[in-house]
């Protein structure tokens, strides 16, 4: 489970819808904290020359603190006990990036927010910006696409419900390092993993068997590429389930990575996907910021992503 969980919220229903994700993954002694981002006015011009009303600004802050002190309070309505902090984020700086800084101020190991793949919104939080913001994260995100109308009320008691989750790994460090959220993030909703290598995402064929821990030196030198990712994928399965999760593997040889993560899904709303991802080029197809794009876009159930800052 995780201590510290930020959830951006922008005023809509859509955004909110996150939250019961979020407490879902929250410890019992741990913190929500719910972040919006102040829209500062926009200036107008009057007779050629631009005008700024400071009541404006100071009127709409009075606005987003008095959203952000109902949202509190009905978290805790649904929650008893739940403790939850707020944050007006005020910042020049683009709102992935200030995200970003306010995350690792307050010393999150996980933000849980509502991602759309329809195209940019007008607002903070939905469309492109989970894509801008999981490449400067410094913990991972868990996105949740969600379908409807910003005016909705959102029903902060719905169930969580995760009964798997797909963790796609090349055999790399890199890909590994979603593991750890992965677990923590299994064991809050009670779900089992399924480790899922893509043989086809491997740039090398032969970087699984350079790759692998010392563990697996037993394996004769003619050891099939096959052979080694399935002996490599059961090792970390063994690491898991000593964390007290079921743990499945499933090794694919041919397909382009993000269609056969997402078909592992079977479209199933109560599987989830976590993957770790990297925007240079040199790294495994698996890696790649396209795929956890394309795999955000397009899975229908929760995607937990994480993109290591090196």
């Amino acid at each position: 489970m995780f201590r510290n969980i930020v959830v951006p919220v922008d005023g809509t229903g859509l955004a909110e819808r996150a939250i019961p994700w979020a407490l879902a993954a929250l410890a019992p002694n741990g913190t929500l904290h719910l972040t919006h981002a102040h829209v500062f006015p926009t200036p107008m011009l009057v007779e050629g020359v631009v005008v700024s009303d400071p009541s404006f600004d100071s009127n709409l802050r009075e606005q987003e603190t008095d959203y952000l002190t109902k949202l509190a309070d009905r978290v805790r309505s649904t929650v008893l006990g739940c403790r939850v902090q707020m944050r007006n984020i005020d910042s020049d700086a683009p709102a992935a990036q200030a995200l970003a800084e306010t995350t690792g101020k307050i010393g999150a190991d996980l933000v849980v927010m509502s991602a759309h793949n329809r195209g940019p919104f007008a607002r903070f939080l939905l469309g492109s910006f989970a894509d801008e913001f999981l490449k400067v994260s410094p913990v991972p995100v868990m996105t949740l696409r969600v379908e409807g109308r910003d005016e909705e009320v959102s029903d902060l008691s719905e169930k969580a419900i995760l009964n798997r989750l797909i963790v796609p790994l090349d055999g790399t460090d890199h890909a590994e390092r979603i593991v750890d959220a992965a677990v923590r993030f299994a064991v809050a909703l009670k779900a089992r993993i399924t480790l899922l290598l893509v043989l086809d995402a491997v740039d090398d064929p032969g970087a699984i068997g350079r790759m692998t821990r010392a563990e697996l030196s037993h394996l004769a030198e003619s050891a099939t590429l096959e052979e080694r990712a399935t002996a490599y994928l059961d090792l970390v399965a063994t690491t898991i389930a000593a964390a007290g999760v079921t743990a499945e593997t499933s090794v694919v040889h041919h397909g382009p990575a993000a269609k056969v993560i997402l078909e592992a899904a079977k479209g199933d709303p109560h599987t989830g996907i976590a993957l770790a991802t990297h925007g240079r080029s040199g790294v495994t197809r698996l890696l790649r910021g396209s795929v956890a794009n394309e795999v955000i876009h397009n899975a229908v159930g929760p995607v937990l992503a994480f993109h290591p800052q090196l």
